[in-house]
This record gives structure tokens, sequence and C-alpha cells, in this order.
């Protein structure tokens, strides 16, 4: 295959603008955040004398919150560099790019991985409020976001929200761990392979498959709208 190579200049990397930050924040959707409070770690011992449990319990679901409350930030950033670059323009055919697509392409790429590692992070801390909320009491090690973890949880108005949402984000959890893992899901495939025909190998090239911009655009959008979708339930119970 052909191959064209493109110098990036340095001021060809443009941030966003205060327009077309609030034109990639349309997409976004509104997630409810939990608002855990809790009183003076010393009132909670001395005054009203409650177990360590039970102030240790309070003082993390907060600091946890605090966590959690960060990793939206990150997905919102990452959204905001990747709807920009998106909305710019480019063509997925690296023969045809400008300079200018090319720099709109590499920030594309770069924001999109980015934004599955923050999403998939969040996951997780979502598990972590969970297992101090729901008093599972896992080793902060121990687990993961998984299907082993929302069986243990007992309350079905939370465990069925959380089914829901795993099986939802399947394919972006396979986005995820090819970007992390794997053959970048967006670099076009042309590895070789070796096969079998008639008992003799074969070797060969693979066709130079992959994931489009438009398919992991869409992905993360609808990805985004199952987290506001746990979340809003999760809100109702979590208080």
């Amino acid at each position: 295959m052909p191959r064209i190579d493109i110098v990036l200049k340095a001021e060809s990397f443009k941030y966003p603008t205060s327009e077309e930050k609030v034109e990639a924040l349309k997409g976004y959707p509104k997630i409810e955040l939990f608002h855990f409070t809790g009183n003076d770690i010393l009132d909670n011992i001395l005054n009203k004398q409650l177990p360590f449990k039970e102030v240790a319990r309070e003082e993390n679901l907060i600091h946890w919150n605090l966590c959690l409350n960060n990793r939206f930030g990150k997905l919102i950033e990452s959204y905001i560099y990747l709807t920009t670059s998106y909305n710019r323009k480019f063509p997925d055919d690296e023969i045809k790019y400008t300079e200018e697509e090319a720099v709109n392409k590499v920030i594309f790429d770069y924001n999109a991985e980015s934004f599955y590692y923050f999403f998939f992070s969040t996951r997780d801390v979502i598990a972590q409020v969970l297992n101090i909320y729901c008093c599972i009491d896992k080793p902060e090690n121990g687990f993961y976001f998984d299907s082993k973890f929302i069986k243990e949880i007992k309350d079905s108005n939370i465990r069925i929200p959380l089914k829901v949402f795993n099986k939802e984000t399947k394919v972006a959890s396979s986005f995820r761990n090819a970007f992390t893992h794997r053959f970048s899901p967006t670099q076009r495939d042309y590895r070789a392979v070796i096969s079998m025909v008639e008992g003799k190998e074969v070797l060969g090239v693979n066709g130079g498959k992959f994931v489009t911009s438009k398919e992991i655009f869409e992905n993360i959008n609808s990805s985004l709208k199952s987290l506001e979708k746990l979340m809003h339930e999760l809100n109702k119970i979590i208080k």
C-alpha cells in the first residue's frame, strides 16, 4: 500500500475555542453525581460514639466520591477534545490527509483512547463506592467491576441497573481492551497471517480492516448514555 509522509507542525495543533467547547458539550449527557455528606470525624467518635466501622464508612464514601468526580471531569475533558477534532473533519483514509486533517485525526485517536481509559476507570471507581455503600467490604485491590462483583450486590434496585450497564458497554470494553492490550482498533490491519489450505501452510495478509472514527464516536456517545442511565438509577437509591 502506498505511503505518504506528512510533517505535523506544532502550530497546527490548536486548542478548542470557546465556541467549539460549547458545541461539543451539546452532545454530553447530564450525568448525575453522588452527594455523600458526613459529620466531623471527631464528633462522630467522641459525641455520637459511632462504631469505628461506621465512621470509616462515612468518611471513605466521601473520599471515593471525590475520586469519582475527578474521573467524571477527565471524561468531560477527553470528550471535548475528541468531539472538537471529530467536528473539524478528517477522512479515515490516510492517503488523502491534508496536514490539518492529519492533526485532527491524531487528536481524535489520542483522546478517544484516553476517553476509554477514563470511562472504565470511572466504572471501577463506581464499584469501589458501591463496595463501601453496600457493606461488601472487599479489599480495594481485590476486585473490579464485573459480573462476579455485581452478583454480590443484594439490593436488586442497584444490581439490575449494573447488569444492564455492563451489557450495554460490552463493545466499548472490547475497544478499550484492544487499545490497551492488543492491536489498535483504529489502525488498518495488514499483518501477516498463516493459514492452512488443503493441508498446506499459506502466508497471506489481512485486508486492512479497522474500526472507523464514526464507529468509535458513536460508541463513545452510546456508552455515555448508558453511564447517564446508570447514575440516574443509582441516585434513586443512594443518598
